[in-house]
C-alpha cells in the first residue's frame, strides 16, 4: 500500500532544525538542497513512497517495493518515474540485461561517498526504473542488498530545468524491506553533485585565511547505541579519527586514510559495548585537529 504522505509532505512540516538545509557548496558556490529524512524512511513490499524533490506538486521519483510481476521474482525494490510522470527523470545507473527495453530499466549503480552525479555517456544512463534489489528464484540480485550507499538521480523541475541529486538508501540482506536515509539535489540547474555533500560550508579561519575543515557535531547526543557526525576537508589528505574516554583512553579508532575533498564522510560511533559517560571524538588532518564530545547514556 502507498505510505499515507509524501515525504516532501512530511518533511514540510519539519522546522530547519530537522536537517532540510540549503547552502553554498564551499568547491564551486553551487546551491545544494539537503533533506536529512529523519526519522528513516522504511518501504516493505507492497508500498512506495514518493518523492518530490523541489516541492512544486509533481512526484519525481517513487521508491517501490513489489513482487515483480512474474512468478520467479518474490521481492523487488525499484527507483521509478511514477505513472505519466516524466521519462527525463531517473536513477544512475546500467542497461539492465534481464529486460529487453534497454532505455527505461536499469540495474541501479551503487556509488560511494565522494563520487560526481552528472551528465553521464554510454554505458552509464539515468533509468525511468532503476532496480536496486531484487529476489528471483531464492536467489539475490542488484547492488543495494545487505548494503547501504548512494544512488544518483536525475530531475526536471517545475521550471524545466535539469538538476542532479544523490540518495541514501540500504535494502536489507531478506529483501523484505528498504531504507532511505538522506538525499540532497544541486539547485543550480545542470550542475554535477558529490554524493555525500550536503553544502555544510567551510568556514574560513579566525585570520580570514582558506578553512580547512568541517566537523559536525555528533547527532544524537546524548546517544544510547549510535552517534553519527560528519566530516568535510578542503583538500585531500590523511585523517585519523579516533574516539577516547574521560581517562584519555582510545575507545575507537573509526578512519585512518585519505579523505577526498568536496563531500561530507560520515562516521558512525557504535556504542552499544561503551560505559556510559563523556567521549571526545578528535579528528586530526594533516593541517587541522578538531574535536567533539558526545554523552552515551544508558
Amino acid at each position: 500500500m502507498k505510505k499515507a504522505t509524501t515525504l516532501a509532505e512530511r518533511l514540510a512540516a519539519y522546522s530547519a532544525a530537522a536537517g532540510v538545509t540549503l547552502a553554498l557548496a564551499p568547491d564551486a558556490g553551487a546551491q545544494i538542497v539537503y533533506t536529512d529524512v529523519d526519522p528513516d524512511e522504511t518501504i516493505s513490499i507492497g508500498e512506495s513512497v514518493d518523492l518530490d524533490f523541489d516541492g512544486d506538486g509533481t512526484i519525481d521519483l517513487t521508491i517501490v517495493g513489489n513482487t515483480g510481476g512474474g512468478v520467479n521474482t518474490t521481492a523487488r525494490f525499484a527507483v521509478r518515474v511514477p505513472a505519466g510522470g516524466n521519462m527525463d527523470n531517473g536513477v544512475l545507473g546500467v542497461d539492465d540485461v534481464y529486460f529487453g527495453d534497454p532505455d527505461s530499466i536499469g540495474a541501479a549503480s551503487r556509488l560511494s561517498s565522494g563520487v560526481e552525479v552528472g551528465p553521464v555517456s554510454a554505458p552509464q544512463g539515468f533509468y525511468g526504473y532503476g532496480i536496486i534489489a531484487s529476489l528471483y528464484a531464492g536467489l539475490n540480485y542488484y547492488n543495494f542488498i545487505g548494503e547501504e550507499g548512494f544512488a544518483g538521480f536525475r530531475f526536471v523541475a517545475g521550471g524545466g530545468t535539469t538538476h542532479y541529486g544523490w540518495m541514501r538508501l540500504a535494502v536489507n540482506a531478506d529483501v523484505t524491506e528498504a531504507t532511505l536515509f538522506e538525499y540532497a539535489f544541486d539547485l543550480t540547474p545542470d550542475t554535477p553533485i558529490v554524493t555525500g555533500a550536503t553544502g555544510v560550508a567551510i568556514e574560513p579561519g579566525p585570520d580570514g585565511t582558506p578553512g580547512t575543515h568541517a566537523l559536525s557535531n555528533a547527532a544524537p547526543n546524548p546517544a544510547r547505541q549510535q552517534a553519527q557526525f560528519t566530516l568535510e576537508v578542503a583538500e585531500v589528505q590523511h585523517v585519523r579519527v579516533e574516539v577516547y574516554n574521560a581517562l584519555g583512553q582510545r575507545v575507537a579508532l573509526l578512519h585512518d586514510a585519505a579523505l577526498a575533498p568536496g563531500a561530507e564522510h560520515r562516521f558512525t560511533l557504535d556504542a552499544a559495548d561503551l560505559a556510559a559517560g563523556v567521549y571526545v571524538v578528535r579528528a586530526v588532518g594533516e593541517r587541522f585537529t578538531d574535536t567533539r564530545t558526545v554523552t552515551l547514556a544508558r
